[in-house]
């Protein structure tokens, strides 16, 4: 099997392992850089690039430091959801790096699958809700106060929770988000081994040309005529597949008719119900603690 090393320092390989096994990849853990100088969740340090770039630059340190040809990088960020900005929203991106041939395959997954929360509270009681809501000890919680550089996010318990929070409050209200470290929190951790089983799919998608992994549709052509009129719409009717390492494309057929729904003849917009594109975020909305 061939060596990969994931850069980490928050114990993601135990999600990654059995995917990337699975497609002949042995992963070594690199655990002697400090990934929180790229980006945090906690608001002390943002990520200069976007996800795909920090991701990307991960992989490209961890094959430098593991002396490896292939590296790893593995990045998340937590909002609300890009369609209607009300529910918490989780966005996973693995970068699988070549050293020798010099390119990159990517994996993205997305979902309302997440714990992601954040609040002020100015009492105990209100603060105990609030952690059970986000399924703590078994999920980590941090617990920060307003106008101040320094926070605590290793609290094991809730003793340990009503003890901070009795040292704090007196002071003024605290604020408390979940701690969204892959280490403490199990439910990224999922979205992490969905996103690794995606780029194991893609990575067993090879170049018709060249022959290099990494062969994955990367954008939805529309024309899809509507099965009721004939008329061209918006849906899709082809995927773009590319070569990240020679350029290669192709176009791969979906379905050649869309349902009357999707068409502005049948169905003229002012009539359908309007719904905002997703848009793709690329850092968390973080409230600094300072």
């Amino acid at each position: 099997m061939e060596k990969i090393t994931l850069l980490t320092k928050h114990r993601k390989a135990a999600a990654l392992c059995s995917a990337l096994s699975g497609c002949g990849f042995k992963l070594c853990s690199e655990t002697g850089f400090d990934t929180d100088q790229l980006s945090t969740f906690s608001g002390a340090r943002s990520g200069a690039t976007s996800l795909r770039g920090t991701a990307l630059q991960k992989a490209k340190l961890g094959a430098e430091l593991g002396n490896t040809r292939y590296g790893l990088g593995s990045e998340g960020s937590f909002g609300l959801d890009p369609f209607i900005e009300l529910t918490p929203w989780n966005t996973e991106v693995l970068a699988w790096w070549d050293r020798v041939e010099q390119y990159a395959v990517y994996a993205f997954v997305q979902g309302p699958e997440t714990n992601f929360n954040r609040k002020f509270v100015d009492s105990v009681e209100e603060a105990e809700r609030f952690v059970t809501q986000c399924k703590f000890p078994a999920h980590g919680v941090i617990i920060g106060k307003p106008g101040e550089v320094d926070y605590y996010q290793d609290l094991a318990n809730t003793e340990q929770m009503k003890d901070m929070l009795v040292r704090l409050l007196p002071q003024s209200a605290v604020w408390l988000e979940t701690d969204m470290r892959a280490h403490r929190n199990p439910t990224r951790m999922r979205m992490i081994e969905r996103c690794a089983r995606r780029l194991a799919m893609n990575l067993r998608s090879a170049c018709q040309v060249c022959s290099k992994a990494g062969f994955v549709a990367v954008a939805q052509i529309p024309g899809a005529v509507c099965e009721s009129c004939g008329a061209k719409t918006a849906a899709a009717r082809a995927e773009l597949f590319n070569c990240l390492s020679c350029g290669h494309e192709e176009e791969r057929k979906l379905s050649s008719l869309a349902p009357a729904s999707r068409c502005d003849h049948c169905t003229p917009v002012k009539r359908r119900p309007r719904i905002s594109a997703p848009r793709r975020r690329d850092s968390p909305r973080v409230l600094p603690l300072r």
